[in-house]
């Protein structure tokens, strides 16, 4: 059985280590986002987080810098 993997800079909603992937951090600092500042859905067992919130939080955090 072929396993499909897609690029997580492709997909919409992400599940918590796709998208550590994209920000380029780890699981577990990923995880204190969600509980912080990154909204975040539960689907059955997993959290999904959309790709535009992982975006908007990077546009927040290079506006804090400047």
């Amino acid at each position: 059985m072929e396993t499909r993997t897609m690029d997580p800079a492709l997909k919409v909603w992400l599940r918590p280590e796709e998208a550590a992937m994209y920000l380029g951090i780890g699981r577990t600092r990923m995880y204190a986002l969600i509980r912080e500042e990154i909204p975040s859905v539960r689907v059955g067992r997993t959290r999904h987080i959309r790709r535009a919130d992982l975006d908007s939080y990077m546009e927040r955090r290079l506006a804090e810098r400047h």
